[in-house]
Formats: C-alpha cells, sequence, structure tokens
C-alpha cells in the first residue's frame, strides 16, 4: 500500500486522532481528573457528543454529494452512484438522529411514558429499546453498527487489495471505498480496542477501562464515516471547474448545520459536567451509606441514604438502596413506597420490581405481588430470583 505526502499526512493525522481517543479518558483518570474522565465518556459528554456530530457531517456531505451527481449527471457516470449516495446519507442522518435522540438532547423534552417502559435508557429513540438491549449491558444495533464498520473499513479495502475484480466491480458501480488512510486508521483502533480490552486490569479500573475502549471504538468509527464522506465529496470535485465552488457550498452547508447543534452540545456539556460532579458525590453517599449498613448501623445508613435523595432526586439507586434496609428491617410499607419512587426515576429497574414484589408479598398483597414479578421478568427475562418468586407465589395459590 503505497502513499503520497498528502495520504501519508491524513494517515498521520487520522492515526493521533484515533490514539488520542483511547489514551485521553485514562490520562485524565490516571492524573486525578476523575470528573473530566467520566465526561468525556457519559452521556451528553464530549465523546457521545463528537460522534453524533460525525454522523451529521457525513450526511450533509454525502446528500450534497447526491445533489451535485444529479446536477452534473453524465453519460458515463454509474448508474448507482446516485441512489448509493442518497442511501449513505439517509443513513447517516439517521445515525446522527439516534444519537441526538432525536432533539430530545438539545431541546431537552421529556420522553413519553408509554416509550420510557420500552426503552432502556428511557430515551426518544430506537436503539434504546428494550428489544436491542434485553439488558444494561451490550446493544444489538450499536454491536451491529461497529461489526458493518469493521468490515467496511477493514476487511473491505484488504479483500479489494488481494482481489482485484472486486475493486473493480465497487469503482464500475461508484460505491464510496475506504483509501488508504481511513483503512490504516480502523485498523489502528482496533488494535487499540483488543489492547484494551484485553489488558483491562493492567490499565486501571477494568470496568472503566473497557468502557473507555468502546466508546473510543464507537467514536473512531463515526469520525471515520465523516473522512470518508469527504474523500468522497472530493473525488466527485477532481477535474470539475466547479470544484472552488463545490468546497464552499459544503463548507456553508456544514456550518449552517453543525454550528446550532454544537452550540446546543455546548450548553448540554455544561450541565453533564455538572452532573457528573453531582453523581460523584452521590457515590460517595451511597458508598459511605452501604458500609454503614453492613456494619449495622441502619439509622445511619438510612440517613445517608436520604442525603442521596436530596443531592439528586431523580436517581433510582438510593432510593432502590433505602428499601432494601426496610425490607431488612421489616418495615415493608416503608420499603414498598421507595421502591414505587425508585421505579417512577426508572421503570425499566428489573430488581426494584422484584423487590417490590417481595415487599407486597410480605403484607399479603398476592395479587400485586404476582404482577410485580411478572413485570420483573419482561424486562429481564433471564431473572432467576424473580422467576422462582413468581413461582412461589403460584405454588401457595389455592
Amino acid at each position: 500500500m503505497s502513499f503520497s505526502s498528502s495520504a501519508l499526512a491524513r494517515s498521520i493525522g487520522l492515526a493521533a486522532l484515533v490514539v488520542a481517543l483511547y489514551v485521553t479518558p485514562l490520562a485524565a483518570d490516571k492524573i486525578g481528573w476523575r470528573v473530566t474522565a467520566q465526561w468525556l465518556l457519559a452521556e451528553d459528554g464530549l465523546y457521545e457528543s463528537l460522534g453524533a456530530l460525525a454522523c451529521l457531517a457525513a450526511g450533509v456531505t454525502f446528500l450534497l454529494a447526491f445533489v451535485w451527481c444529479t446536477r452534473s449527471a453524465s453519460h458515463d457516470a454509474p448508474p448507482v452512484r446516485r441512489p448509493i449516495l442518497l442511501i449513505a446519507a439517509l443513513v447517516m442522518l439517521f445515525v446522527a438522529g439516534e444519537e441526538l435522540s432525536w432533539g430530545q438532547r438539545l431541546l431537552n423534552f421529556s420522553t413519553p411514558t408509554a416509550w420510557r417502559q420500552i426503552n432502556r435508557q428511557e430515551e426518544f429513540n430506537l436503539h434504546n429499546l428494550i428489544v436491542f438491549q434485553p439488558t444494561a449491558k451490550g446493544n444489538r444495533l450499536q454491536v451491529a453498527m461497529m461489526a458493518c464498520g469493521v468490515v467496511y473499513f477493514f476487511a473491505l479495502p484488504l479483500l479489494c487489495r488481494i482481489f482485484s475484480p472486486l475493486k473493480r466491480l465497487a469503482v464500475r458501480h461508484g460505491a464510496p471505498l475506504p483509501d488508504g488512510p481511513i483503512t490504516v486508521a480502523m485498523a489502528i483502533s482496533l488494535a487499540l480496542l483488543v489492547t484494551w480490552n484485553g489488558r483491562a486490569e493492567r490499565l486501571g479500573d477494568s470496568a472503566f477501562v473497557m468502557r473507555c475502549a468502546e466508546e473510543a471504538f464507537e467514536t473512531s468509527v463515526e469520525g471515520l464515516l465523516f473522512a470518508l464522506a469527504l474523500s468522497t465529496y472530493a473525488a466527485l470535485s477532481v477535474g470539475q471547474p466547479a470544484g472552488a465552488s463545490r468546497r464552499r457550498s459544503l463548507a456553508l452547508a456544514l456550518g449552517a448545520t453543525l454550528l446550532p447543534v454544537m452550540i446546543g452540545m455546548g450548553w448540554r456539556a455544561a450541565g453533564a459536567i455538572e452532573h457528573q460532579r453531582a453523581l460523584l458525590q452521590l457515590e460517595r453517599f451511597v458508598h459511605k451509606a452501604d458500609n454503614l449498613r453492613l456494619a449495622g448501623h441502619s439509622e445511619m445508613a438510612i440517613e445517608c441514604y436520604r442525603e442521596a435523595i436530596k443531592l439528586m432526586p431523580e436517581q433510582a439507586l438510593p432510593r432502590y438502596n433505602l428499601a432494601n434496609i426496610y425490607l431488612e428491617l421489616g418495615q415493608f410499607e416503608m420499603a414498598a413506597d421507595a421502591l414505587r419512587s425508585a421505579i417512577r426515576c426508572q421503570p425499566t429497574l428489573a430488581e426494584a420490581h422484584n423487590n417490590l414484589g417481595i415487599a407486597l408479598a410480605r403484607q399479603h398483597k398476592m395479587h400485586e405481588a404476582a404482577a410485580c414479578f411478572a413485570k420483573a421478568l419482561r424486562l429481564k427475562p433471564d431473572y432467576v430470583e424473580a422467576q422462582h418468586n413468581l413461582d412461589q407465589i403460584h405454588c401457595a395459590a389455592p
């Protein structure tokens, strides 16, 4: 694979960006900037915002490429080039819409109640629906997208290089193929993903390192999609008299599209940083309360959980943990109240539904308890404890 000087410069630039995506959160965490490290990877954090912007920019770029191809259609142009560019534009704009929860992250409108109950993160999007994300970890659509990224950005270029007929077929139909710099960047991202996951315990907190690798890989794929869109648009302008005009049009279109979104994201980012600070403080409260609970100081633990609830009333975890203490103390009505409030904060928390069923069963409200266990199983089909509790209810029924 030979490179010109410009291609070599692009390779170095893309590789440096990919490496920075993987290294920055770990470096921030190592030097004690924990709030910054968490914000980089958080919802509405920098990585998610960059990924959404990259997809939006790629969609706009592919759409402009489609428009230029339509206006300057020639007889020797591949017949399927325009449909391919249009499909690429629509797919990228759809992904960007999903990343932004279709404006929810910018406009801050609430998720409809019915949608919250079937969405794992209670957001207004499709990719977090429970059918695609049956458990808290692992999203089938995101895994499929990342697999497609590996195939398209890494496997396909290698196959085209090995099998020249495949490359001729792609060129003849006008399909946008990743060039050398993009393939190299994808290879580096794959190598870092494997390394970070394989040596997670050596690099630090294994859960944080693996999350860092996942977010960095996803963001790198989205960034490479924008790089592919730019290279495709540039290739269409080569040798064209209106090439300079096309570049100006692209710059204006990207500016008009991205600037309002970037302003909205900047506003959200400021709130996200404060949210991360509050989460860290909440984590300290919950950790202290957990230790008090294990030491047998239930009343002190209850007060600590109440302080955590005051700090972040929208969080389900302190309410759920408070309910567990009430269950241990035999205060089942108070436990049920705390669990209902936790469920209002997070309707998809299967454990809260299960424990609410236990609290209700202890109050001899078997019909309501069975409904709670069934709900927990719908949210988490492999939930063994909820299934056992539901079976006991059925066995005890006359």
